[in-house]
């Protein structure tokens, strides 16, 4: 563990309790990007232990812009199972959350990047209407309202194969 992050060893493999933040400004999503991997994703990571996910989500928005930014509501919860990149697999559950944007945030954005563990990330603002187009993580966000409804929805991935839990019992 690093930082108290929840990710634990089991068996072959790891466990993983993350947060993710939606932020969106002018129809686009703030999403990041790092040198190790193919895929845009929310900004965010994991929750640490004794911390909930509110306060996760918070502190990895700061820790990420150096903006504090105000929580929305929770939109998604997402079960996931997959392969790292360096081979390792993971169980992993995450919950996203809405964020309201600033002016200060769509300010800074103009060459904004933060050091991690994967490397230098780069943060960008990505069309809604053009989710579809890119290799997005999570892969719901493409066909997903962004819009806040006020409703829960929960999803699994599981064998690179996403759907809702309402949709499969």
């Amino acid at each position: 563990m690093l930082n108290g992050d929840i990710t634990l060893d089991i068996l072959d493999g790891k466990f993983s309790y993350r947060v993710g933040a939606i932020i969106i400004d002018s129809n686009e999503i703030l999403m990041a990007k790092d040198e190790k991997t193919s895929f845009y994703y929310t900004i965010g990571g994991r929750v640490r232990f004794g911390e909930t996910a509110k306060e996760a989500i918070l502190r990895e928005i700061f820790e990420e812009t150096q903006l504090r930014l105000e929580l929305g509501e929770l939109k998604y919860v997402h079960e996931n199972f997959f392969t790292s990149y360096e081979g390792t697999v993971y169980h992993e559950i995450s919950f996203f959350y809405s964020v309201k944007s600033s002016a200060e945030l769509r300010s800074m954005m103009k060459h904004a990047f933060f050091d991690d563990a994967y490397g230098e990330v780069t943060l960008h603002w990505l069309p809604i209407d053009e989710l579809a187009t890119f290799d997005l993580y999570p892969a719901f966000f493409k066909t997903e309202s962004l819009d806040s409804d006020g409703k829960v929805k929960c999803f699994i991935t599981k064998n690179n194969h996403t759907y809702s839990t309402t949709d499969h019992e």
